[in-house]
């Protein structure tokens, strides 16, 4: 597995990064607990670049995203899939070092929603490499499955959780096998300080 701590910032009407204390406090800890790790923080041009890279299909289903913010969650399996190593939210925290977390040279791990009851999340990302295609296949479905439902000119937010976000990423493990007992020990790990930056902005 390669070692590599991606983390995502893109222009969502945030402002710049250096305006964010917890975001840089993030990204300062996560790289001093995880030495041996290569970190990369990926900025618009970064994504855009690797976006210019993919099949006309991603290309035009990215062009027809409502708000560059569907674009941070879509992104992360297709960084993941080229890159190897693990997605975490500019809002997640390492407790450990992540190489304590491997076992026989892989770390395998999803996010936990801990506000509400703990349920697996698309905060931190870590998956065997043969899911990723299939992740991105199962939002390319989603995203134009969803797209036409009335219900979503309303629930604009429901939208992008729903087609490339964190309740469509859940579903996707539960229809792979994956046990949500598997991860109850996530909080001991990492901290989630739950900006969700995401919110008003889909």
């Amino acid at each position: 597995m390669n070692k590599i701590i991606h983390q995502i910032f893109l222009d969502i009407g945030l402002g710049p990064i250096e305006e964010h204390p917890i975001y840089l406090k993030v990204i300062q800890r996560n790289k001093h607990i995880n030495k041996d790790w290569e970190y990369k923080l990926w900025t618009d041009k970064d994504v855009d670049k690797l976006i210019e890279e993919q099949s006309e299909t991603i290309r035009d289903m990215v062009k027809d995203f409502p708000t560059r913010m569907f674009l941070c969650d879509f992104i992360r399996p297709i960084i993941l899939k080229k890159y190897g190593g693990i997605y975490m939210d500019l809002d997640v925290c390492c407790k450990v070092p992540l190489s304590s977390l491997m076992q026989d040279g892989k770390l395998f791990i999803v996010g936990r929603d801990m506000k509400e009851e703990p349920k697996m999340c698309n905060n931190v990302i870590s998956l065997p490499h043969e899911y990723y295609q299939l992740l991105i296949d199962y939002y390319l479905v989603e995203y134009y499955y969803k797209k036409g439902m009335s219900i979503y000119k309303t629930w604009k937010g429901r939208f992008l959780l729903q087609t490339v976000g964190a309740y469509a990423f859940l579903r996707f493990l539960k229809i792979h096998g994956f046990k949500e007992n598997i991860f109850m020990s996530w909080d001991l790990y990492f901290t989630d300080y739950g900006t969700k930056a995401w919110v008003g902005r889909c």
